[in-house]
């Protein structure tokens, strides 16, 4: 298992955190790869799965050692008992042994003096290495019981703190797919005005366009092909008549021509009336057109005029 992979996937989250682009009005949120974050998370995951059998190897080993000691001291202490059941048969009867020691010569009392100090000093001997094992063995139990505990406990903070970061992470993606969304309605909200300001500067466009089209230009139809009614012609005396098909394009040429003769010549007798000279009778003079009376005045010799205002100058005038 390669040390320290964990820490270095959360550090790296991290660090992607942290350096991610903040998301516009949402305070405390930031975003960040998705395929690469998914690929972090399967990393952690692949490694807390190596973190965890670890674990397990290790309680299992735990298990197997404290059982190994615990049986290790078990052997210890039956073969101790063992050795005092032996030596504690093997001792003789004291008051036999008194009266034995009586009957003995000075070399064997000796000789068995040395050999209650030699049995003597084997169970001091005894008494001290089982002393001992029994120290091994407890601080061997204790050793062991607070390794294991703190690699238990150094594990379990790891799993607390990687279910921490996965909750984290996972909450981070579910804030993710909603700032997702939230940025797709975004965009397309925003393309939805686009299309609708330019949709409704073009229709602008193309009213201004077909209002100044009708200002200046006049459109003319002509249908010269299907005539469902004759052309009028006008007469020379004026009277509308409908064309037929058999009148020639001449005949109809020739009665424009004289129309417009007709009203040139009624055009100069409206604006040049009759100027034939007649003589002026007494009762029309100017005076008595302006209802003065002619008292005392003389009587002028009547006048010739033609037509308009009666002026001597008239003709000068004109």
């Amino acid at each position: 298992m390669e040390k320290g992979k964990a820490k270095q996937l959360l550090d790296k989250m991290q660090v992607l955190i942290e350096d991610g682009q903040n998301v516009p009005f949402a305070a405390g949120k930031v975003l960040v790869n998705k395929e690469e974050m998914l690929e972090m998370i399967e990393d952690l995951k692949k490694t807390i799965d190596i973190e965890l059998k670890a674990y397990h190897e290790i309680t299992d080993k735990r298990g197997k050692i404290i059982k190994d000691a615990n049986k290790e001291a078990e052997d210890i202490i039956v073969e101790a008992e063992e050795s005092a059941s032996r030596i504690r048969m093997s001792k003789p009867n004291p008051l036999y042994v008194q009266r034995q020691v009586k009957d003995l010569n000075k070399k064997d009392k000796m000789a068995l003096r040395t050999a209650n100090e030699i049995y003597a000093a084997s169970i001091i001997y005894t008494n001290e290495m089982l002393m001992e094992i029994n120290e091994s063995v407890r601080q061997a139990y204790n050793m062991i019981s607070e390794e294991t505990d703190r690699v238990l406990d150094s594990l379990r903070q790891k799993s607390d703190v990687i279910e921490q970061n996965k909750r984290e992470l996972m909450d981070g993606l579910l804030d993710m797919k909603k700032q997702e969304r939230y940025a797709d309605i975004l965009e397309i909200s925003q393309l939805l005005a686009n299309e609708l300001y330019y949709e409704k500067n073009r229709f602008e466009e193309e009213e201004q366009k077909k209002q100044a089209e009708e200002n200046e230009m006049v459109q003319w139809e002509f249908d010269f092909e299907d005539k469902k009614e004759d052309p009028i012609k006008v007469k020379p005396s004026r009277q509308p008549v409908k064309l037929h098909d058999d009148i020639l394009h001449d005949e109809v040429v020739d009665s424009a021509f004289e129309i417009a003769d007709e009203l040139k010549e009624e055009k100069k007798k409206s604006l040049f009336e009759d100027r034939t000279p007649v003589p002026l009778e007494e009762s029309i003079t100017d005076a008595g057109v302006a209802g003065k009376a002619a008292e005392g005045a003389p009587k002028k010799i009547p006048e010739f005029r033609i037509g308009g205002n009666i002026h001597k100058n008239l003709d000068n005038e004109l």
